[in-house]
């Protein structure tokens, strides 16, 4: 039936099936297409009509419709799928576009067997025979062609492409698909086949049809190009990676011409693919092996003649390229058994050279490739031709104690091959280091902007630091003044080689003449922000100690962030300082145009009370603002008096003459008049940058004895205030000290409403510290609400800091509403600014962050007895919160218990009443905040074994109401050295007891935690259970019941577990639920991509890599797969950056981190 369209039929449309219209809707988006045409797509898709629409053909994007077509497979829509996959098709200009539309029912390329595959590719190839077979049906004879057309012309392009180069996976995947593809389509019919007979090589089709004779005859023909012709250079692995002496031995060479690079890597690769197609039609190469026919057989034996020849090629081809390392290497080799000769350590060989191509390079892995398989290394050395490779076998077997003596003497013999190169540059490079160039020839040449000194610096990073290549190769980068992309990438390349041997090269050789030391820190330190960069803070600051001197010298050319952590390293390190050195650092970075700097030298300059360093600054100092800055210090200095009157029987300046005066007659009056005099002496011109902020209209300063400050006080202190935007300005403390709480309060919600009004400007985040120190309650409110709608509107950087800001404030309502952000807020970088306030604070009470955390949990304004009551004038109400944290209402009047309180009756004071009320409203705000964040917390310490002092554990559960209905519900422990020694059950008596019911008494100076049910055993597990049972007790958090997780076999001998990854996943959703367990995002990459989740557990961190999606949500996002887990030591930086190699081996992680980890993914991917 044909419905009429109009605005009520199109509504019943929508209602019916939404996807029609959403479908529809992106093709009036993405497709010129009007109204009429709108209407009649969603006619014909939902089968309301039979006509396809008249419709263009367009350029469009298949990933706009992707989603929605997907969504209609999935919800059993499949004619409606079908016929909007023909409005697609109708609408796709081009043939790449008609088979994306294919694509999208058929799916992309098979997935076939290699080697060790055991895959049913056969039953494969019968049901993509099937989907075709369905194309033909809905798109018509056409999609077949240009489905066929599609896999020819990848095969050929990726021959194109990869001619001259020696590795091919790529052509080789192709060659395979076109095989299999082909073998579908002639299962469809065998005209097909015949259809593009003329496109593909004859090898495929005979292969395809099974022509045996003809297929042999091919084999032969190609086996004996490939015998007779010598190899061609740059399209050969053999050729590359073998000694020449090595390779001549081959057989068969008679000296013609060489083969074309695009026909020597055709034969290869047909051979090849020849016998994976075999393989995989065969279901396994088992099967295949035991049921080759005549034409199998002559394949295995061609390859075994080639092995003679191309080794290194037909390994890798075979192998996709994808080579082995270490234990894999000897389960390869008996994956190649069969195929291929086991003649020579090839295997070893391939392995090593991919693990030293990769710019991480797994050190571990190389080394216990050659130490397990020693003579198969020694064999190696002696036929590879890369010297890099060759020097680290003879390093490593050498430190092995194999006597290396028949090899060499040294590892110079390694080196000096090498220089033998096309590149000049590169030739250039070895006569420097050898001694038989110039430091200025090879800076003339700018050699290290060649891309080809990756293995020669790998290889002198096996000799000794001390050696003289070491030493010239030092010299060499000390000069280089370029930024050129290359270099810095080799920069990179060298310290990561070098490793730990940068320091040790650097200790001997900063202070050698030739060296430029100064150029060299520069490069290191303008380094630090690249991507290519590995070393830690902790390598920067031990460079920064190891060459202070050195350092000051390049000090005004670092970035700022390289400024900031040298000033900040060298103030830590302050007590191993010369004073002179000292006033040195400090005078930079007060000179600094940083104001973070500045901020930061200031901070140090006022801590620092040295009155030798104020009185040497004010005498030298030509900056007026540094010179006011040591005179103000000075007050901090006994005898301060004294040294004013020597500096004002020198002073010449009228401005100082007369600030010194105020400062010596300041003894005599009052902190507040002291500060009021010299107000009046302010400098106008630096109220310029105020003129956003009308300050006459701000609140009155007012004296304790309620007398206003002049206008000129104000000025001073907000003046004052603008070089303080981490920390309040000292004189912003002393003010606190005479002037009234409420005066400074209102001066404060004045600025910072006017703050706020102006679109708060970062550069004016000074108002923060500011307004936080003078504040009270209210400033806290504002602040709160603005963090979070910063967040929102993407200012993370703002809202940081306002959360540092409130730690300034002097009550605890400030840090609660710290510890609540850094539990609810998704932003990381206003979570990680709340830790960094919580530890402040904490540091300052000398305590870790968790036990300040403790300390702010609130009681909600219940007693002792864990009772508040609710006043109505004649009837009160009591109120508790029970074992489920609930809260629960008694009428004192006559004992009923109630949900709510009651509305005011007649005999009711109805003030109080609703007063009451709203008190109610707020502490059930207030618990349900306080039940999930102290349950987050409890979380966190079940997962990360957190433990507590008999103390600390006392005053958080049994002397607080809430945490106390936390603790009746949980089973504990005793540990000791992180052990579990006994389990017992906090009762709600305030007795202790154990799984069998026995009274518990422990000893005082114990460790407790929450007991994990993986260190329990069935029986106290189950005594456990049927305990909490009995007493109709729920826990509050999931902890005996539990599921437990723990890592296979074969995930034991790994690093990285890789579950999960069958299924996919709404990025929105399980972003969401990942952030909640404690996970964060990595950092986002090009486009706001991002393809990293992190959790922290002390020194562990987790990363967990997925498929990858947008740092924001938009309408029709890709559904996420997850790919795999691994586990690192922490390196507390702000952006993690772990390398493969620094894995942690799977079987040495802690049980209850793993199984913690687990269950998390597990929550998190839940449908």
């Amino acid at each position: 039936m044909i419905r009429k369209r109009g605005g009520k039929d199109m509504l019943f449309k929508s209602k019916q099936a939404p996807l029609i219209t959403a479908f529809a809707t992106v093709c009036k988006r993405e497709c010129k297409i009007d109204a009429e045409q709108y209407e009649q797509i969603i006619d014909y898709v939902a089968g309301e009509c039979e006509t396809l629409p008249e419709l263009s053909s367009q350029r469009i994007y298949m990933y706009d419709f992707e989603s929605t077509i997907k969504k209609m497979w999935k919800q059993g829509m499949e004619a409606e799928y079908f016929r909007a996959l023909q409005v697609l098709y109708r609408m796709s200009a081009t043939q790449s576009r008609k088979m994306e539309v294919i694509s999208l029912y058929i799916g992309e390329s098979l997935i076939f067997n290699k080697l060790h595959g055991e895959e049913d590719v056969p039953a494969k190839l019968y049901e993509r025979a099937e989907k075709l077979k369905t194309i033909r049906d809905v798109l018509g004879e056409e999609a077949i062609r240009i489905y066929a057309e599609h896999f020819i012309k990848e095969a050929k392009a990726e021959l194109a492409r990869s001619a001259g180069a020696p590795r091919s996976a790529g052509l080789t995947v192709d060659m395979v698909n076109l095989l299999l593809e082909c073998k579908v389509i002639s299962l469809l019919h065998s005209s097909y086949l015949e259809m593009i007979k003329a496109d593909i090589h004859p090898f495929i089709y005979y292969l395809v049809t099974e022509n045996h004779a003809e297929v042999s005859e091919e084999v032969d023909r190609m086996t004996e190009e490939l015998c007779t012709s010598p190899l061609p250079a740059g399209a050969s692995i053999t050729y590359l990676e073998l000694e020449k002496a090595f390779r001549e031995k081959r057989k068969g060479q008679v000296g013609k011409e060489t083969l074309p690079a695009k026909e020597y890597k055709l034969y290869i690769t047909l051979l090849c693919t020849g016998l994976l197609y075999k393989v995989n039609l065969h279901g396994s190469k088992e099967n295949f092996l035991h049921q080759a026919d005549a034409s199998d057989q002559k394949l295995l034996d061609a390859l075994a003649v080639l092995y003679d020849v191309i080794p290194l090629d037909l390994i890798d081809t075979l192998l996709l390229s994808d080579i082995p390392q270490g234990e894999q290497i000897a389960y390869m080799e008996d994956v190649l058994t069969d195929i291929l000769p086991a003649t020579e350590p090839y295997l070893l060989l391939l392995s090593l050279l991919a693990i030293f191509r990769k710019d991480e390079i797994a050190w571990d892995t190389a080394e216990q490739s050659i130490i397990e398989n020693p003579e198969k290394a020694e064999r190696v050395l002696c036929i590879i031709a890369n010297s890099m490779i060759k020097g680290y076998i003879y390093k490593t077997l050498q430190e092995q104690g194999v006597d290396m003596s028949h090899y060499a003497s040294d590892l110079d013999a390694f080196f000096v091959p090498a220089m033998f190169t096309k590149s000049k540059r590169v030739r250039t490079f070895y006569r420097y280091i050898t001694g038989g160039s110039s430091l200025e020839e090879a800076l003339e040449q700018k050699v290290l902007n060649s891309r080809h000194l990756h293995d020669a610096v790998l290889l002198l990073s096996f000799f000794e630091v001390r050696h003289e290549f070491c030493r010239r190769l030092f010299i060499l980068f000390s000069h280089y003044e370029e930024t050129e992309y290359n270099y810095v990438k080799l920069l990179s390349h060298f310290c990561d080689s070098f490793g730990d041997k940068v320091t040790l090269l650097m200790e001997a050789y900063m202070n050698d003449p030739e060296v430029n030391a100064e150029q060299f820190l520069f490069n290191i330190f303008d380094f630090r922000s690249s991507y290519w960069n590995k070393f830690t803070n902790d390598d920067y600051k031990k460079i920064i100690m190891s060459n202070k001197e050195s350092i000051l010298c390049i000090y005004g050319k670092l970035p700022v962030e390289e400024r900031i952590l040298v000033l900040e390293t060298l103030f830590e390190q302050k007590k191993q300082l010369e004073p002179s050195f000292l006033y040195q650092v400090l005078q930079l970075g007060l000179h600094d145009t940083s104001k973070k700097a500045s901020a930061i030298a200031v901070a140090e300059f006022i801590e620092t009370r040295d009155k030798e360093l104020y009185i040497h600054l004010y005498k030298t100092e030509k900056k007026a603002k540094v010179k006011e800055l040591a005179l103000d210090a000075l007050r901090n200095i006994d005898g301060y008096k004294d040294v004013y009157r020597e500096l004002l029987a020198n002073e010449k300046n009228k401005k100082f003459t007369e600030l010194l005066q105020q400062f010596i007659e300041a003894e005599d009056v009052s902190l507040a008049n002291a500060h009021a005099n010299v107000a009046k002496m302010i400098d106008k011109r630096k109220l310029a940058r105020l003129k956003w902020l009308a300050i006459q209209q701000l609140p009155d300063l007012v004296e304790q004895s309620g007398q206003p400050f002049s206008q000129d006080m104000k000025e001073y202190i907000l003046s004052h205030s603008v070089d303080f935007a981490t920390e309040p300005s000292p004189k912003a403390l002393e003010m606190k000290e005479y002037a009234t709480p409420q005066s400074l309060g209102e001066f404060a919600i004045g600025i910072l409403q006017a703050w706020m009004d102006n679109g708060s400007p970062a550069k004016e985040k000074w108002v923060l510290p500011l307004c936080a120190t003078f504040g009270d309650y209210r400033i806290t409110d504002i602040l709160a609400k603005q963090i979070k709608e910063w967040t929102e509107q993407g200012r993370g950087a703002i809202a940081s800091e306002a959360v540092k800001a409130l730690a300034f404030m002097s009550d605890t309502t400030a840090l609660r509403m710290i510890d609540q952000l850094k539990h609810t807020v998704k932003n990381r970088q206003v979570k990680k600014a709340a830790a960094d306030a919580l530890l402040m604070a904490a540091q300052h009470l000398n305590i870790t962050p968790e036990e300040l955390e403790d300390r702010l949990v609130p009681n909600l304004g219940f007693d002792e007895t864990g009772t508040r009551t609710f006043n109505y004038g004649q009837r009160t109400f009591t109120v508790k919160v029970n074992n489920e944290l609930e809260i629960v209402v008694t009428n004192d009047e006559n004992g009923k218990i109630l949900k709510n309180l009651p509305k005011p009756t007649q005999t009711d004071d109805v003030e109080l009443a609703e007063q009451a009320r709203e008190e109610m409203k707020l502490l059930k705000k207030e618990l349900k905040n306080a039940i999930k964040i102290q349950s987050m917390r409890l979380e966190n310490a079940l997962s990360t074994n957190r433990l507590w002092s008999t103390n600390d554990w006392k005053n958080l559960f049994v002397n607080n109401v809430l945490m106390q209905r936390f603790a009746i519900g949980l089973i504990w422990g005793v540990y000791e050295e992180d052990r579990l020694q006994e389990t017992f059950r906090y009762m709600e008596d305030g007795t202790f007891n154990t799984s069998d019911e026995e009274e518990y008494e422990w000893q005082e100076d114990v460790r407790i935690g929450l007991v994990h049910p993986l260190e329990l055993t069935p029986e106290v597990l189950e005594a456990w259970r049927t305990q909490l049972e009995d007493y109709e007790i729920a826990q509050p958090i999931i902890q005996l019941e539990r599921p437990l997780f723990f890592p296979t076999k074969e995930e034991c001998e790994m690093k990285a577990v890789a579950r999960f990854t069958e299924h996919e996943y709404a990025p929105g959703t399980f972003a969401n639920r990942m952030e909640k367990l404690g996970w964060y995002k990595g950092v986002p990459q090009d486009a706001g991509f991002y393809t990293e989740f992190y959790k922290e557990y002390g020194n562990i961190i987790v990363e967990l890599l997925f498929s990858g999606t947008s740092i924001s949500y938009y309408e029709g996002m890709e559904d996420i797969h997850l790919e795999e887990l691994a586990f690192y030591r922490n390196h507390f930086e702000r952006y993690h950056y772990y390398r493969k190699e620094s894995r942690l081996d799977i079987a040495t992680i802690p049980p209850r981190i793993f199984s913690e980890t687990l269950y998390d993914i597990t929550r998190a991917t839940e449908k």
